[in-house]
């Protein structure tokens, strides 16, 4: 979606991953936060004003996910560099990290094993 589409009163505080490219051909990938008529990437930093005729910033929402109500078992997609992504079960979130079963182990076929990692990256997967 354009950027200037993400500016309603309902996406105020939502995360949106996008690509800003100027005319002079400067690009940056980041997480933006809307915050009223502006974009702020994640130290705060104001965006918009990089803006100009001939920018173009497509943005994607990235859904927010309360770790600790996802149920134990839970197909996830995990990632150590946010580009190579293994299929794993969900163990257990805990001060903020993510905790998954190892090798497609889920908690009946683990057994008493420590067979628990924690992952950098974490998303849902999409039951196909």
């Amino acid at each position: 979606m354009k950027v200037w589409e993400i500016f309603k009163k309902e996406n105020e505080g939502k995360k949106y991953r996008g690509t800003l490219i100027t005319e002079t051909g400067f690009e940056r990938s980041e997480i933006y936060i809307v915050h009223g008529m502006y974009l702020k990437d994640e130290l705060g930093y104001d965006i918009t004003r990089n803006l100009g005729i001939g920018s173009v910033l497509e943005m994607e929402f990235i859904e927010e996910i309360d770790w600790s109500k996802i149920p134990k078992d839970t197909k996830v997609l995990v990632s150590r560099d946010n580009e190579n992504w293994n299929r794993r079960y969900f163990s257990h979130y805990k001060n903020g990290k993510i905790y998954c079963y190892r090798n497609g182990s889920t908690s009946w076929s683990s057994g008493v094993c420590n067979c628990i990692q924690q992952w950098e990256y974490c998303k849902l997967a999409e039951e196909e």
